[in-house]
């Protein structure tokens, strides 16, 4: 018999309200997630609702009477322990759509949060050498249903105990060189290893998927019919979309992390400090894509006026990416460029 705990979750609004209809009255949204998936642990597993209550008058989702059933995660006790005050200390504040429990992560987000998921699961078959590792799985794919026409995707992670770039720094830490070219280092070996997952298609097993990005337009800016513009299904539409509107790309395609930040680097560190395994996570904007890209991210990320990175982080890791490719600034950086703000961002 699955046992079961009952908790009161919040979320900041931020994040969903553009999935639901303006000038919404108090209600109560039903949505049904597939978390669940079979545990050597457990005899039966149980697919959980939560309910999801809305107020005009509040800038907050607040989800009450959530149902999570122990054997969706791999470590049974994780979601026992939950109570106002464990999930206050462990939500992720820095981003409002992850929820921080004892030992996992629960993520909630569009088809964003499905890129992510594919990608993940695809690492699984992936064999990455010693040092380098992502993020791990330990759920199926879930979907809130908001309304008829929209819905939200999720899904568990196993909360690593490493610590994030993030806070290596706000501790005072420096990136020294030597540990920015491991983390550069160990990308390779990631990006490696997707380049040995066997599909033409953008995202594995993703489905037609809108481009997003620092250098893609966001999705609820496009008309339907510009949406179509933007929507691809293999990496040949991806070289398609790019190149008709900048022009040939001329340095090759590799993978791309997408988004490297502070936040999406773990560490782990041996028992005199040193760094042994570098961890990366949030694919939601990986794909094959020009090469340099992480690199031209990075470097975006350090200009004046357009970087929400600190100079601490970018700094070293460009260097880092510099000193691997022999290269000072790559052409297709302006191309990037290019692509960005037809965006509509400011440069």
């Amino acid at each position: 018999m699955a046992l079961r705990c009952t908790a009161i979750l919040y979320a900041p609004l931020c994040h969903v309200h553009h999935h639901l209809k303006p000038n919404t009255p108090q209600r109560s949204i039903i949505v049904n997630s597939l978390l669940s998936q079979p545990s050597p642990l457990h005899h039966s597993t149980t697919v959980h609702s939560l309910c999801l209550g809305l107020s005009s008058s509040s800038t907050m989702l607040y989800m009450t009477k959530a149902t999570f059933y122990p054997e969706t995660i791999h470590h049974p006790d994780t979601l026992c322990q939950l109570h106002d005050n464990t999930l206050e200390e462990h939500f992720h504040t820095r981003s409002p759509n992850v929820i921080m429990f004892k030992n996992a992560v629960l993520k909630m987000a569009g088809e964003s949060c499905r890129a992510d998921f594919c990608w993940l699961k695809a690492f699984e078959a992936c064999e990455l050498p010693f040092g380098s590792s992502v993020l791990q799985l330990c759920s199926k794919l879930g979907r809130f249903d908001v309304d008829e026409d929209t819905h939200m995707d999720t899904f568990a992670m196993v909360k690593t105990p490493d610590m994030t770039m993030d806070d290596y720094l706000r501790r005072g830490k420096k990136l020294e060189d030597r540990l920015a070219d491991q983390i550069v280092q160990s990308l390779v070996a990631v990006r490696d290893a997707a380049a040995h997952i066997q599909t033409h298609d953008a995202i594995p097993n993703m489905g037609p998927f809108l481009l997003k990005g620092f250098m893609f337009p966001e999705s609820f800016r496009l008309l339907p019919n510009e949406r179509v513009e933007w929507t691809v299904s293999t990496q040949d539409d991806v070289k398609r979309v790019l190149e008709s509107r900048v022009g040939p790309i001329n340095e090759g395609w590799e993978w791309a992390a997408g988004d490297l930040s502070p936040n999406n680097i773990y560490l782990s560190f041996d028992g005199h400090g040193n760094v042994v395994n570098v961890t990366f996570g949030d694919f939601e904007t990986s794909m094959w894509l020009p090469k340099f890209y992480d690199w031209w991210t990075l470097d975006l990320n350090s200009r004046p006026m357009v970087g929400i990175y600190p100079p601490s982080f970018t700094a070293p890791l460009t260097a880092a990416f510099a000193c691997y490719y022999s290269k000072d600034r790559p052409e297709v950086f302006s191309l990037l460029d290019k692509m960005r703000a037809l965006s509509g961002r400011a440069m």
